[in-house]
């Protein structure tokens, strides 16, 4: 969480001081910053929809959805130090709103979803914290340290860090699977219904190994009519 988060401060700075250095005046901006707002709008309900239909249809997991949100950046990352211009600057916010909106944000509800209330918003609660406000405070630290160096060297800067903070994301993502799995599965009892339809859904879309066997074990143990249904449903 902290990494993404960090990850995004660092974007938005790059891309304010990269209007502020291209463009003379606020009008410019302004007018900038409109335009690709209203083309990162059109390409988020479009690609929302088709990201919505492949979620129902395919089961697509929410850690594929992470690793394909970081994944997009890292590369979108390197063109920027490849190309260092304002136009590759612009077009690495466009993609990183859209894959937030598209890819991140529905994955991290998915996940969230897959447990009961309490737990959901202890979730809510962690990454509001690690999220927004611990990254945007140590950010905020950092970026005082090469404020009065030139624009160019803070660009370099600020492109090294956002690379740095999504290989730490793509890392924690390979440990995020298998715990989410284990927690998942820990709860996927027939003794706790309200835990376990929840969990069963999730694990359905992430797939694991044996994942079929397990959940056959379940249904063998005569669950309540409701966990059996949701059982035979993320069988199919």
């Amino acid at each position: 969480l902290f990494s993404l988060g960090a990850f995004k401060v660092s974007e938005d700075f790059l891309i304010k001081i990269s209007l502020k250095e291209y463009l003379g005046s606020y009008d410019e901006i302004r007018d900038m910053m409109t335009a690709y707002y209203l083309a990162g709008s059109g390409l988020v309900i479009f690609i929302s929809l088709m990201t919505g239909k492949l979620i129902y249809n395919r089961h697509l997991s929410p850690i594929f959805l992470i690793s394909l949100h970081t994944g997009l950046m890292f590369v979108a990352g390197i063109m920027c130090l490849l190309y260092f211009s304002l136009p590759a600057f612009i077009a690495f916010e466009v993609l990183r709103r859209v894959s937030e909106k598209c890819f991140y944000n529905p994955a991290e509800h998915m996940i969230r979803g897959s447990f009961i209330a309490d737990y959901r918003r202890s979730m809510h609660l962690a990454l509001s914290f690690y999220y927004y406000t611990i990254s945007a405070i140590l950010l905020a630290l950092l970026f005082t340290f090469f404020h009065d160096f030139s624009i160019e060297v803070q660009t370099q800067i600020l492109i090294y860090v956002m690379i740095g903070f999504l290989c730490t994301s793509m890392i924690a993502v390979l440990f995020l699977r298998p715990n989410l799995i284990k927690t998942l599965y820990e709860f996927a009892t027939p003794n706790n219904i309200e835990a376990a339809v929840p969990a069963i859904q999730a694990l359905s879309y992430i797939r694991p190994k044996n994942y079929t066997e397990k959940i056959i074990h379940i249904l063998e143990q005569n669950p309540h009519d409701i966990l059996k249904k949701t059982v035979i449903m993320g069988l199919s």
